[in-house]
């Protein structure tokens, strides 16, 4: 993973952390001011959308499918079709 990759996570998981640990239930005041809690959401938004043009540029598609850490992401290949996805 390359350095910036890792830091945009690690931004993640820290903005999502304090969001986790200052949210409050609907009827108490949030101990954040409703501007940092803009600030922070259009920090994760602007994440995103970096992850998410990284992912295209590289063409790696695959990345941008939501997965389940149980799901199987196997691929099953039609074998009368193997000579045509071997020449591409």
């Amino acid at each position: 993973m390359e350095f910036e990759d890792r830091v945009l996570v690690a931004m993640k998981k820290t903005l999502l952390a304090v969001v986790k640990d200052t949210t409050t239930k609907p009827e108490l005041k949030h101990p954040l001011s409703i501007d940092t809690q803009g600030l922070i959401t259009q920090c994760l938004g602007l994440i995103a959308s970096i992850q998410h043009n990284k992912v295209k540029d590289n063409k790696d598609y695959k990345k941008m499918k939501p997965f389940y850490s149980g799901e199987n992401i196997s691929q099953s290949v039609d074998i009368n079709n193997i000579s045509n996805i071997i020449d591409k």
